[in-house]
């Protein structure tokens, strides 16, 4: 896997850990302040996140894509994850 590869897919997991540290549902759901970024910012991340998966495509590098979208699945999941770990006690 190329280190640009690598690159695109830690950018938009920092994007995507951004997102989740601020997300306005989440907060709300346990109590917290409420820190959550206007709209326009949320929706400038989201851009940002998917913009490598947009140069790719653009570069028509087909494989360095679908490695960055398993790639960016996968990390979404386990930023998810850890995000919820220790907060769903029954």
């Amino acid at each position: 896997m190329g280190a640009l590869t690598l690159a695109a897919i830690g950018f938009t997991a920092a994007l995507v850990a951004l997102l989740c540290l601020r997300d306005p549902k989440r907060q709300r759901a346990y109590g917290a302040q409420s820190r959550a970024f206007p709209s326009a910012m949320r929706n400038a991340l989201i851009a940002g996140a998917l913009l490598p998966g947009a140069a790719f495509a653009l570069a028509a590098d087909g494989a360095a894509f679908f490695l960055w979208f398993g790639g960016s699945a996968v990390a979404g999941w386990c930023i998810a994850l850890l995000f919820s770990r220790g907060r769903q006690r029954s």
